[in-house]
Formats: structure tokens, C-alpha cells, sequence
């Protein structure tokens, strides 16, 4: 009796596996349904693929950060030199603290990509940054204080600008007296004068002058990924000699 059971159940397998796999042949007789399955199949077998280094970079707390500060050079349509170098200074530190992504000179193309862009989703760019540095309220405050250096770099901060690094400040959460202290800061800044001689000296000796240029950029402006420079604040005069490198370049350059 067993026997025959176990033969009757044999049977019934045999006759459905004969019946599925009828139907899937004719099924994939289908070129349409074919194609179709051969997509499924490379689908739920394929390996998941490593990020693109651009996806990583702008997912990236710098990377968001570049947006950031482009969001405020781009306000007015129009980046002044000491703007484009003081975020090219930075973009370079960021590039070398992100080394392990890739190489540095890809990094930092990136990052200046993501920069240029002025990207108009500020709020998206913002609560990325913040999701990514919760707790750290010293160092929201410090890129709004560098989005003033740069609002500030031609010698005055416009309306456009201006609007631009208060919605940052209030999407990063910062409070209003820690913001008016920086606007008020800033806003003591004065026009720059210097002859020729003063140029001069600013300079020393160089082999080239832009070079020496950028040197003296990247000298003066304050690196604000540094830990350490977070309770140390960019000051009005710090901006001025920024300003005064400027000044000299231009009258150097003739």
C-alpha cells in the first residue's frame, strides 16, 4: 500500500513538473518573454555596483559644503577673484582630507564642479550638512562666518548675497545673536589703499606672481576644517589683509 501510494505521488510530481515546464517553454518561445526573463535573472544576480566617485563626493560633508559656499558666491551671478581664490584655498584642503575617495586632483574637481554649479536647492544641501554634523554647532557657525569672508571679499556684502547667508544661517540652526555678532563683525570692513611700493612688499620676492599669489591667499585665509580654528574667529582685519593681497596683486599685475 505504501508503494503504491509513494508511486501515485511520484506520477503527480511528474505530471505537474511536465505541465511547468511546458508552459515555460513556451513561454520563453517568446522573444519578447525571453528577453524579458534573461533581464530578471542578470537582475536578481547581479553584484551591487561600487558608487561613482562624484556620488560620494557630493554625498560627502564636503561635498554638500562646497554647494553650500557656491550657493552664496553664486548669489549675485558674478564670483570676484579674491572669492574664487579663497574657495579654491579651501576646496584644495578639502580635496587633501578626502584622499581616501580618490586622487586629490579628481577630488577637488569635483568639489569646484559642485561649486560653480550654484545649486539652487539650498535646503536640501543644508539638512544634508546638518544630518552630517549634528553636535557640532561650532563648525555650522564657522561656514557661516567663511560664507561672510566671501560675501565680503569685494569690500561690500549685497542684498542678493546677503539674503543668501541668512537662509543659511537659519537652516543650519544658528542662533540669532551668534549671527548678528558675524554680520556686525564683518560689516566694519573699509576700502583698501596701497601705492605701489606697498604692493611691493606684500609680494617679496616671487618667481612668479600668481603663484605668489595664491600663496599668500592660502597663508592668510583661515583653513576652517581645522578642528583647532573653530573657536578662533576670522576677523574684520584678517579679511582686510586678504583684501590687501588682492589690491596688491592687481596693481602688481599692472
Amino acid at each position: 500500500m505504501d508503494s503504491t501510494l509513494t508511486l501515485i505521488i511520484l506520477l503527480i510530481a511528474g505530471v505537474v513538473m511536465y505541465f511547468l515546464w511546458n508552459t515555460l517553454r513556451e513561454y520563453l518561445g517568446n522573444e519578447e518573454n525571453l528577453k524579458r526573463f534573461k533581464q530578471e535573472q542578470s537582475q536578481a544576480y547581479a553584484l551591487p555596483q561600487e558608487p561613482r566617485l562624484q556620488d560620494k563626493v557630493e554625498q560627502s560633508e564636503y561635498g554638500l559644503l562646497a554647494g553650500i559656499l557656491g550657493y552664496v558666491a553664486n548669489a549675485d551671478g558674478e564670483i570676484c577673484e579674491l572669492e574664487k581664490e579663497m574657495a579654491s584655498s579651501l576646496l584644495s584642503d578639502m580635496a587633501k582630507e578626502m584622499k581616501n575617495l580618490g586622487s586629490e586632483s579628481e577630488v577637488y574637481d569635483i568639489l569646484l564642479a559642485i561649486f560653480t554649479s550654484g545649486n539652487k536647492n539650498i535646503s536640501s544641501l543644508a539638512k544634508g550638512f546638518v544630518e552630517l554634523t549634528k553636535g557640532e554647532y561650532k563648525k555650522k557657525l564657522k561656514v557661516v562666518e567663511f560664507c561672510f569672508a566671501l560675501g565680503y571679499a569685494d569690500g561690500e556684502l549685497n542684498e542678493l548675497t546677503k539674503e543668501a547667508i541668512i537662509d543659511i544661517g537659519a537652516l543650519l540652526g544658528i542662533d540669532n545673536t551668534d549671527f548678528n555678532n558675524l554680520y556686525d563683525n564683518f560689516a566694519t570692513s573699509y576700502e583698501v589703499q596701497l601705492t605701489q611700493e606697498e604692493a611691493k612688499e606684500i609680494f617679496g620676492s616671487y618667481d612668479d606672481l600668481y603663484s605668489r599669489y595664491q600663496e599668500l591667499i592660502t597663508q592668510e585665509k583661515q583653513n576652517i576644517l581645522d578642528d583647532k580654528n573653530l573657536n578662533k574667529p576670522l576677523t574684520p582685519d584678517a579679511l582686510q589683509n586678504l583684501r590687501k593681497i588682492q589690491k596688491a596683486y592687481e596693481i602688481l599685475k599692472g
